[in-house]
């Protein structure tokens, strides 16, 4: 027994010095703070769209209606899915939608829910990069004088900004998919909100692409987190 433990102890002392920092590099991010999402806000904290409900015009589509509430079309599915409209369905005139904020979405769905907090957190990370979004747009305007992919300068604090913002998703991702392995969802969750970090911190270095396609990964790899979430709130409320 002692042969055993002493073999097993030579092996943890004789990993590749590469391997030995690489593991401690692992144990640092995943024990850092940015990992862990205290102190947790609560419903009140998520700004909510100027309406609660919509009545449907001629001409409306979720498209349309998403961007005047939840600020881009892309949130038409999340729309959708919360109304339980069916893909193909057509919205009747005069037909009432309802319009809550995205974090009261997840509420309503699974109000018992412990995933909650960090749900919300989120949400109010996309509502903080809508409204830093008109700011870095005019910095992005000021200095890319040709339709071609480069870099432009930030403000120092839209760039601390971008950087917070990357970080607070990336960790509300881990906290997911960490909670359980059991729940494919979780990780599929987290494997979007991460795609939307790894875009915010591109846009901290003041990268810019040709066609503004950037931003617009932010939006939709945050949607399609949300839908997931949405999808999960309601399968686990059941």
């Amino acid at each position: 027994m002692a042969t055993l433990i002493g073999c097993a102890a030579m092996t943890s002392c004789d990993k590749p010095e590469g391997e030995k920092k690489a593991e401690a590099e692992r144990k640092a991010r995943e024990s850092a703070p940015s990992t862990r999402r205290r102190p947790a806000i609560k419903i009140e904290d998520v700004p909510a769209p100027g309406q609660v409900t919509w009545t449907v015009k001629a001409g409306d589509d979720a498209g349309k209606i998403a961007t005047e509430i939840y600020g881009h079309r892309v949130m038409a599915g999340l729309l959708t899915m919360f109304n339980e409209i069916t893909p193909l369905e057509r919205l009747t005139e005069g037909r009432v939608l309802k319009t809550p904020s995205i974090a009261k979405m997840f509420h309503e769905a699974n109000p018992g829910s412990d995933e909650l907090p960090v749900l919300y957190q989120l949400v109010k990370d996309y509502s903080d990069f809508r409204a830093l979004l008109p700011d870095y747009l005019e910095q992005r305007k000021a200095q890319q004088k040709s339709p071609e992919a480069g870099t432009i300068t930030l403000k120092p604090e839209t760039e601390a900004e971008l950087k917070r913002l990357a970080d607070s998703v990336e960790a509300g991702g881990k906290e997911i998919e960490i909670a359980s392995s059991r729940e494919p969802v979780r990780k599929a969750i987290n494997g979007q909100l991460q795609q939307v970090a790894t875009q915010l911190r591109a846009l901290a270095t003041g990268a810019v692409d040709a066609e503004g396609k950037d931003c617009e990964q932010v939006h939709l790899h945050m949607a399609f987190a949300f839908r997931a979430s949405l999808a999960w709130m309601k399968k686990t409320a059941q």
